[in-house]
């Protein structure tokens, strides 16, 4: 998390979906969620769902994680995403 943006970046190759090991981890979920559970959404609708969201902005907004950038000058990079 304290690299998400420098190193860490999830803007895709062209023609390469962002975040592939993300991705892979996506498509599980919805296997074993459509299966398992019943999970009533068409994978596109899903994949689609995920491509709207913007992660990175709404992590790099949140009061934490810009105090944990301020503070890890003076310590340790400490933060956890409850999003």
């Amino acid at each position: 998390m304290e690299h998400l943006g420098a190193y860490f970046v999830n803007n895709p190759q062209p023609g390469k979906p962002p975040c592939p090991r993300f991705m892979d981890f996506a498509d599980l979920f919805y296997k074993v969620s459509s299966s398992t559970f019943g999970f009533n959404m068409k994978q596109e609708e899903f994949i689609a769902g995920f491509n709207n969201m913007n992660i990175e902005a709404a992590i790099k907004q949140d009061p934490d994680y810009i105090e944990a950038q301020k503070a890890k000058k003076t310590k340790e990079f400490g933060y956890v995403s409850d999003l």
